[in-house]
């Protein structure tokens, strides 16, 4: 694990894509975050698009560009911050499910270039923030600076191994320096303790291959229900 890691989209929820604007509802999520400040965050994103009466859940059919609301959550978490630099923004969860692009595995799906281009665009909007809090142009409730060059990122957040939608990821992000710092999958199946290690050194061909110094893994979601009520099963996880 590298620094406090913080799933961004936890704080608004994305339900698809097209084009040029994506569609959200606000929920109660976000991790490793104060309560009030998620309220407060959310409160921001309402006040902004001027629907101050509106019930998080009658925001299904309202169409906001994610980017804002991105820029939203960003600026809130860096006005609040202690320890910025200790931070790892992870702007999507789980991208490759229906509820997001759906694109599987598949690098030709229909949504799998507009993920790779809102990737990019998500990079970039919290490395603006990040250098509007470094540089002094917007500043901290407890007067802390990030003296790290850039924000660090976390991603793509899938829902399993997806090699050829993460290897493609890397050699996009590689062309356009959007590079994820900590690379994020889930490991949620039956048989992956198993399979696990396999992935792994899959994932780290890929680098090798790529000529990409090697990146911080973090499975953030792992094993099953069973797993985590069961000693000798947790215990295999851990050893991983």
């Amino acid at each position: 694990v590298v620094g406090l890691l913080i799933e961004l989209i936890l704080i608004i929820e994305l339900m698809f894509t097209t084009k040029q604007k994506k569609k959200f509802i606000l929920i109660n999520g976000g991790v490793c975050m104060n309560e009030d400040l998620k309220k407060e965050i959310q409160r921001e994103i309402l006040r902004q698009i001027n629907l101050p009466n509106f019930h998080q859940n009658e925001l299904k059919d309202i169409m906001i560009d994610f980017d804002e609301v991105l820029e939203v959550v960003m600026n809130k978490i860096l006005a609040n911050a202690e320890h910025p630099d200790k931070i790892v923004f992870m702007p999507f969860n789980e991208p490759d499910h229906a509820n997001w692009y759906g694109y599987g595995n598949n690098t030709g799906a229909k949504n799998y270039a507009q993920f790779l281009k809102d990737w990019n665009e998500a990079y970039g909007v919290i490395q603006k923030v990040w250098n509007q809090y470094k540089n002094g142009e917007k500043t901290n409730a407890n007067g802390v600076k990030p003296t790290a060059d850039h924000a660090l990122i976390a991603g793509p957040g899938d829902s399993s191994w997806r090699p050829n939608t993460t290897k493609k990821l890397l050699e996009t992000g590689k062309a356009n320096n959007t590079l994820p710092d900590v690379v994020v999958w889930h490991e949620l199946g039956s048989g992956s303790i198993g399979s696990y290690p396999g992935h792994y050194k899959q994932y780290r061909s890929f680098e090798k291959e790529l000529g990409i110094s090697p990146r911080a893994i973090n499975i953030s979601e792992f094993g099953q229900m069973r797993d985590m009520s069961v000693p000798g099963q947790i215990i295999q996880w851990l050893s991983l």
